[in-house]
């Protein structure tokens, strides 16, 4: 295998890089399926030939290399009659859009991975052969089929915007036939089967390109209605029930897009709507295990009143690699791992790629899970301290029961203590029962590995509860120096806590890529007061200044380990008449300087919100400030996340 060349060798590209992610602020890029820190991860692990990212990268460039030779099939119209009434047309229509939408991606994969700019430079031919040439979608299946392999366009461009040789001309034209032609088409798509999971995820995908948050955010909050009227209370997906033996197929086919638009989401926005839960329980990992039962040998047993177990489809893995290190989901990573190194789910009537969701996700993943090595501690096997109470009020306990305690100061501590056989890597996984309103939303577990401690704040209200869920991956010694505490220093009546997992990695310790500094980290300049009047704050408080001339000032400054682009992000308490509509935060990062105005009126609060993308040098020299220059009564400020791209 050729070795693959350091990206971005001259300080010329460097500096051209740095300037365009100073002028598209809104989201990084590349930053969509995949983001640039992501990206550095695996360029490092194909290098040193670690596998099973070696074989995949030998086997994404047998399509990048076959995408040289590949000259654009764009056509004014595109019109793709209905499979199911002509399914050789329809192969035949389409073909056009699956060669330049898989040789496109793979060439952009491949310009990300060795720094080779004949790849880039045939990724913007075949993008500008459509941007250019393409006005219009016609035929039965010509919108859907326009999102399902279409959208392997943008996410090739995702990876190419800040390629030098793809002009600012082309990138708008780009820009203009997604805006023009494509968008409205996917925009029209209503209906609640999986063609309304393409659309979004192809109007997703469209919206990171174009740096457009107030679209973005819109088609986010249609993704949530979707989760919720697509999915039903048991996991199946209720307008795909009804195709027979391809029914299996179609639930798989609609949660591929859902899956990747919720990728898309996380990287651009930092919204996670893998685990969000809809008002009526529906979620997207809900439907992901009741399909994940049928095509891990149990197909026969599909209902008979879904078409039964003749099913035409039962090979997810793709789809479940993905997911396995979405979820750190051990039964899902046994399932796909055999099966490596795996590329996306081929078209057998082309032999090119039939979809665009889930493309060479092997070779994509940053860490396998070592499905060998884990421990589990439940509640009995803590340790106390202070008050703690057994219950099986709530169902979904791991064993018998769980532990709550009164909130308070902390002063009540509950500690899991692991007998770690050899030092290493591990993840550490926490699970609860379902949630109730008297738990605490913000539940400080905290994990003392080897070298330091990391505190997360945990959604105990959360419902459905009963599965791991994923504090973090640490480095740990040998022995029992290392665990995880829990304490009553939290809001609501109660905290609780149940069962904690440790699961051995080969991977090193990743270096930090994320910085959280609450207020108390803070640096202040005049009058500053604490408070927890308002809900939903991060941590125990937060601060609050009168409004004034800008006088008074809160700083939050990271010391950044490693040089690069940055998402920075805030949090505030739910919002109140008397705090402003205009706080001005300002992000100082390696160049220059932006001030967003917040609205701190905005209820609810109590989420990461992104304040935009910037370059930061090593070090202290990058801050956001926040000043009392603002309108109504108050400013508040609480923490900023800092996240590497």
């Amino acid at each position: 295998m050729r070795r693959i060349r350091r990206f971005w060798t001259s300080a010329i590209a460097l500096m051209l890089m740095l300037s365009f992610a100073v002028t598209a602020l809104a989201y990084p890029h590349p930053g969509g399926l995949v983001t640039g820190g992501e990206l550095g991860i695996i360029q490092a692990k194909v290098d040193n030939g670690v596998s099973p990212w070696a074989e995949a990268y030998s086997q994404m460039m047998v399509d990048a290399n076959q995408a040289l030779s590949v000259t654009s099939h764009a056509i004014a119209t595109l019109n793709i009659p209905g499979y199911y009434a002509n399914p050789d047309a329809h192969d035949a229509a389409k073909l056009r859009l699956e060669i330049d939408s898989q040789s496109s991606y793979a060439a952009a994969v491949a310009y990300r991975l060795t720094g080779e700019t004949v790849y880039a430079e045939k990724a913007k031919e075949l993008l500008n052969g459509w941007s250019y040439t393409n006005t219009g979608v016609a035929g039965t299946d010509g919108r859907l089929v326009s999102a399902y392999v279409g959208v392997g366009l943008i996410n090739a461009a995702d990876l190419i915007k800040d390629y030098p040789g793809w002009s600012a001309a082309d990138k708008t034209q780009f820009g203009n036939w997604l805006t023009g032609v494509m968008l409205p088409v996917w925009d029209s798509i209503t209906f609640t089967s999986n063609w309304r999971d393409w659309s979004l995820y192809a109007q997703i995908a469209s919206y990171q390109f174009l740096d457009d948050e107030t679209a973005m955010a819109s088609e986010v909050n249609q993704l949530k209605t979707q989760i919720d009227v697509s999915i039903r209370e048991d996991g199946f997906l209720p307008d795909e029930t009804t195709r027979g033996t391809n029914s299996l197929w179609y639930h798989y086919f609609a949660l591929a897009p859902m899956t990747a638009a919720a990728e898309i989401v996380k990287n651009a926005t930092g919204e996670d709507l893998y685990n969000w839960v809809s008002p009526n329980g529906k979620s997207i990992k809900l439907a992901l295990d009741k399909m994940f039962y049928y095509v891990n040998g149990h197909v026969a047993e599909w209902p008979s009143a879904y078409g039964g177990g003749n099913q035409s489809f039962s090979n997810a893995r793709h789809l479940y690699e993905a997911m396995a290190d979405v979820y750190q989901d051990e039964d899902y990573e046994d399932y796909a791992k055999n099966s490596r190194p795996l590329s996306g789910r081929v078209n057998n009537s082309s032999g090119y790629y039939h979809h665009h969701a889930w493309v060479y996700p092997t070779l994509l993943r940053t860490s396998f899970l070592d499905t060998e090595a884990d421990i589990i501690i439940d509640n009995p096997a803590a340790e106390y301290t202070g008050v703690w109470t057994a219950s099986s009020f709530k169902p979904k306990k791991y064993g018998d029961d769980y532990m709550y305690s009164p909130v308070g100061s902390g002063e009540n501590k509950m500690r899991w203590r692991p007998s770690i056989p050899s030092a290493g890597t591990y993840s550490v996984y926490y699970w609860l029962p379902d949630g109730y309103t008297g738990y605490s939303s913000n539940a400080p577990f905290t994990v003392y590995y080897d070298g330091g401690s990391e505190t997360k704040l945990v959604n105990e209200q959360a419902i459905p509860g009963g599965t791991w869920k994923l504090l973090g991956t640490y480095a740990f010694a040998a022995g029992t120096a290392g665990y995880v505490e829990l304490t009553n220093n939290a809001n609501s009546t109660n905290v609780i806590g149940d069962a904690i997992k440790f699961v051995k990695s080969n991977d090193v310790p990743p270096p930090q890529t994320e910085y959280i500094l609450d207020n108390g980290a803070a640096e202040l300049t005049g009058t500053w007061t604490a408070s927890s009047f308002k809900p939903n704050k991060y941590g125990t408080d937060y601060l609050y200044s009168a409004v004034g001339s800008g006088a008074n000032k809160m700083r939050w400054r990271p010391a950044l380990a490693t040089a690069g682009t940055y998402s920075v992000y805030y949090w505030l308490p739910d919002g109140f008449s008397g705090y402003s509509s205009n706080a001005p935060f300002t992000v100082y990062y390696d160049g220059g300087s932006y001030t967003k105005l917040v609205n701190e009126q905005t209820v609810p609060g109590g989420s990461w919100k992104l304040l935009g993308s910037f370059p930061f040098t090593a070090g202290t020299g990058g801050y956001v400030e926040l000043t009392n220059n603002a309108n109504s009564t108050n400013v508040v400020g609480d923490a900023i996340k800092f996240v590497k791209n």
